[in-house]
């Protein structure tokens, strides 16, 4: 309503003010991004076996306490180094990083996938008991038997043998 209500000091305040909470924001904000660099395999996009492991004591705590199921799956890609020898490393990652989408897009979302080796991949499925981690690793199992990896002149099809155990 006034004119003029602010003066010089005012305003340098509210811009030293405004710079401080930018940076603030922004620091936030790298300090998410920070935190998913440290949580994620940086080849497939899944979490790593570090973060797989605080997780699953969370979940595995949480089932205890409620009363519910929690299973595990571990995968094992079928003679991955034929892939590294025969195509090139290249390849090999190429086979991970479709490996690794085709998972992501087949689980839900509650799901938690990682990366725990060179080749092996854990799921941990919350809330299902043994006998339905069993048919979600068998239905994945055979879309990854039907799954073709490309690249170039090179192709080739994956296989991969599956654990599942239960709390």
């Amino acid at each position: 309503k006034n004119e003029n209500s602010f003066n010089e000091d005012n305003l340098r305040l509210l811009l030293i003010i405004g710079q401080q909470v930018g940076m603030a924001v922004e620091n936030a904000g790298l300090y998410l991004q920070m935190e998913e660099l440290a949580n994620t395999d940086s080849l497939t996009g899944l979490y790593n076996r570090l973060y797989f492991q605080n997780r699953l004591s969370q979940e595995l705590k949480l089932a205890q306490e409620n009363k519910f199921p929690l299973s595990v799956a571990i995968l094992d890609i079928d003679n991955f180094k034929r892939f590294n020898d025969t195509y090139g490393h290249l390849f090999g990652d190429k086979v991970l990083k479709k490996l690794s989408e085709l998972m992501r897009s087949s689980l839900r979302a509650t799901d938690v996938i990682a990366r725990f080796g060179g080749e092996e991949f854990i799921i941990l499925f919350i809330r299902t008991g043994l006998k339905d981690a069993y048919k979600k690793a068998e239905k994945l199992r055979g879309k990854i038997s039907s799954m073709t990896v490309t690249d170039m002149d090179a192709s080739a099809s994956v296989t991969v043998s599956f654990g599942v155990s239960s709390y």
